[in-house]
């Protein structure tokens, strides 16, 4: 038989996209393992219950950079027919990898970039971890947030065990890296701004991501931004666990921007919203944060990074303050370790959801 060209469906059959219900589809990118294997990619109609793309196989693979080639904490944000993804490439260093791809498939030569190349000498970083791409609807580019231990803050109070370590009674491991998140800008992926102080208050902190708030009125004068990370402390000094905290649109007028709680601006972020501290998934460590706003509804996303399997939870709420768990709604493939779901427009990702394939017989 001759071979002839069919489309073969590489999502299962309730990704159809005759079926999605509205015109964005929910993705979510993550990595298994220590991020050794690549990216791989995950579809929903609901934001609740996603299934693997591509046959569950990675849609990128790592770059065989020297000591820097992993592909963890992926992160995606889709704009202008391009997916624009950044990456963590290793557990150490002070870089941090970046890609885009009109389909999700083929991708552009990846960038290693090197936000600290301009810092002393002295006070370069340790790690560079979980980068999250951001578009930035008033400085018209895009914002990429980590965070980074660096050198003048090593032990400088804040860190993550505290000083718990002094006390001999506690017997506990010195913990001294004191985490801020940093921002970079691009317009292209391809050059970056230098690494700056985006958000730091006074503890060791990680995972920072963002959502530009809009609400909708003719004065830019109340829109915001909402930002959601993980108190890296120990858990007896109140951390591994979620916060949420909000600043101004504009991110430059002042800068740092001034972060507060959102329900009392003399706090630098609220308290504890998912883990330990919390109403929501107290009893778990949680971490790899993504937040999201479908309609009047906040969704935080969540890595319970101390499970084996199914670790992402969920959490909602209607004002940012109030929180209910609905981890028992959430369904993710059972390996997906910390990633970001995101929404791209259902006409681009019913072109991925099939693929021509020839087939011989």
């Amino acid at each position: 038989m001759k071979a002839c060209a069919c489309y073969v469906v590489v999502a299962a059959a309730c990704l159809c996209p005759a079926l999605f219900a509205s015109d964005d589809v929910f993705l979510l990118s993550y990595f298994k393992g220590n991020g050794e294997t690549g990216v791989y990619l995950a579809a929903s109609e609901d934001g609740l219950t996603f299934q693997d793309l591509h046959e569950g196989r990675p849609i990128f693979a790592p770059p065989r950079w020297a000591g820097q080639n992993l592909t963890r904490d992926p992160s995606i944000v889709y704009r202008d027919g391009l997916f624009h993804m950044v990456w963590t490439s290793s557990w150490t260093g002070e870089c941090f990898g970046a890609a885009t791809s009109p389909d999700l498939k083929q991708w552009s030569p990846p960038v290693q970039v090197q936000p600290f190349r301009n810092w002393p000498a002295n006070d370069r970083p340790d790690n560079t971890w979980a980068p999250e791409v951001h578009w930035d609807p008033v400085q018209k580019n895009y914002a990429i947030l980590w965070s980074s231990a660096i050198a003048a803050t090593e032990g400088d109070g804040g860190h993550n065990s505290g000083g718990l370590e002094k006390d001999p009674a506690r017997k506990i491991k010195p913990d001294l890296r004191h985490h801020r998140t940093f921002i970079a800008r691009t317009m292209d992926l391809q050059s970056f701004t230098d690494a700056k102080v985006f958000f730091s208050p006074g503890v060791s902190e990680i995972d920072a991501m963002m959502v530009f708030d809009d609400w909708g009125t003719s004065d830019p004068a109340d829109d915001r931004w909402v930002l959601v990370c993980k108190d890296e402390q120990m858990a007896e000094l109140g951390g591994k666990n979620i916060r949420v905290t909000t600043a101004g649109a504009d991110l430059t007028k002042p800068f740092p921007p001034q972060f507060h709680a959102p329900d009392d601006a003399n706090k630098p972020w609220s308290g504890p919203v998912a883990g330990p501290g919390s109403s929501v998934q107290a009893n778990q460590w949680t971490e790899g944060p993504t937040l999201l706003k479908v309609g009047d509804e906040w969704r935080l996303y969540f890595d319970r990074f101390r499970l084996r399997t199914n670790r992402f939870g969920l959490a909602t709420s209607k004002d940012l303050i109030h929180w209910t768990d609905r981890t028992g709604d959430l369904t993710v493939p059972p390996q997906a370790m910390h990633g970001t779901i995101f929404r791209a427009p259902r006409a681009v990702i019913s072109q991925i959801l099939f693929e021509p394939r020839v087939n011989s017989q």
